[in-house]
């Protein structure tokens, strides 16, 4: 029986390396999500015009930093963190909380680790095993307790959920009619969204499906359903598909979405390796 067919929602919604990919695959999806981890620090930097290793940040350039993560995950930027990078590399996370209550805090601590361990990742070997299972390390692990509350860090790299390695899935529920979702404090790829969604066929093949698996062209059932729990993954109100539609057409010239050659209303393609 193969994994789209299984009848228990609960194993369904599961990823484990042993049952549905196999290592190649897994090592594939994690050196894609870790490109893009590197390309959208990069595209910050030339942004925000602040060095890669935040160590040697200004307070200013630190304060451009904090403003626009504030931005990107509306939250109202501190202004007790307006420090050079070395004070807050060197800070904790209970440290950042203090100075930057109601979510703030928690969401720049995790950013930031990420960013800490760009340096090392960031030198021209993506490979290299002790650069990825450091920065993998950092990525997967939870410093709460708590079985029911995802961690700032695991929520800023909740799109591992191809990896099997993290135990939560970001989709509970069992029908597109009750999908919740968690609510991250950190990004997530709207293409990692979608190949969540077809790799669940049972429960979401009414939002969005296969076409040709082989070929990697799948098609919008129902743009308002994916719009809705694309809104609820991003913790948006306001999301409809004209806003996620603008997301989508900027994969295209990312070389990871297009249109087929056989241009259909609501169907795209994966480009390879992204097809996979």
């Amino acid at each position: 029986m193969s994994c789209s067919e299984r009848e228990d929602p609960v194993e369904d919604n599961s990823f484990s390396p042993n049952s549905c990919n196999d290592a190649a695959q897994i090592d594939i999806y994690r050196d894609l999500i870790l490109r893009h981890l590197i390309q959208d620090i990069n595209s910050t930097c030339i942004k925000l015009a602040v060095p890669t290793n935040p160590y040697v940040w200004t307070a200013e350039q630190s304060a451009r930093w904090i403003s626009d993560t504030c931005l990107q995950f509306q939250l109202v930027p501190p202004r007790q963190l307006s420090l050079p990078g070395r004070i807050l590399l060197a800070m904790n996370q209970e440290e950042f909380i203090a100075r930057a209550p109601g979510g703030a805090g928690d969401t720049l601590y995790a950013q930031l680790q990420l960013w800490k361990t760009d340096e090392s990742l960031n030198d021209g070997d993506l490979l290299n095993n002790h650069s990825q299972q450091t920065f993998y390390g950092l990525l997967l692990t939870s410093p709460s307790s708590s079985d029911t509350q995802l961690s700032p860090v695991d929520e800023s790299v909740n799109t591992f959920f191809f990896l099997g390695k993290n135990k939560r899935n970001i989709i509970e529920g069992t029908s597109p009619s009750v999908v919740h979702f968690h609510r991250p404090s950190g990004s997530v790829h709207l293409w990692h969204f979608i190949r969540e969604l077809l790799d669940h066929p049972k429960q979401y093949a009414s939002c969005v499906r296969w076409v040709d698996r082989a070929e990697g062209t799948f098609k919008i059932e129902s743009s308002h359903h994916l719009a809705r729990f694309w809104g609820q993954r991003k913790n948006r109100a306001q999301m409809n598909y004209d806003k996620l539609s603008r997301s989508l057409r900027q994969y295209y010239r990312k070389g990871i979405i297009q249109k087929p050659e056989k241009k259909q209303r609501l169907v795209y393609k994966f480009l390879p390796p992204y097809n996979l």
